[in-house]
């Protein structure tokens, strides 16, 4: 049987409650992705532009997301494409529910 690990990647989710990251060493660690929250509701992460930069600077594939909290589709809307305009990134969308 082949090894079930050599199927997936290894990726990490981070956003301002893991503190200041190392980006280096978490390149090192054989991490090949990070997802980062850029925002919850209409709240900018604290650590988006740290990770966002930092992810790119050790050279791990990146990507960003939108947790929100709220049900109004018109705020979803509205801050989806503020972080589009603004990171020129790929967005996951979907609710955090807690």
């Amino acid at each position: 049987m082949e090894n079930a690990a050599q199927n997936f990647l290894n990726g990490i989710d981070v956003s301002s409650y893991q503190g200041t990251i190392n980006w280096s060493d978490v390149a090192n660690s054989g991490v090949v992705f990070a997802i980062c929250r850029a925002s919850y509701g209409i709240t900018d992460d604290t650590s988006f532009s740290a990770n966002w930069s930092g992810t790119k600077a050790a050279k791990i594939k990146r990507g960003a997301y939108h947790c929100n909290a709220n049900d109004s589709v018109d705020l979803d809307d509205l801050a989806i494409l503020a972080m589009v305009r603004h990171n020129h990134g790929a967005w996951y969308h979907g609710k955090c529910r807690w």
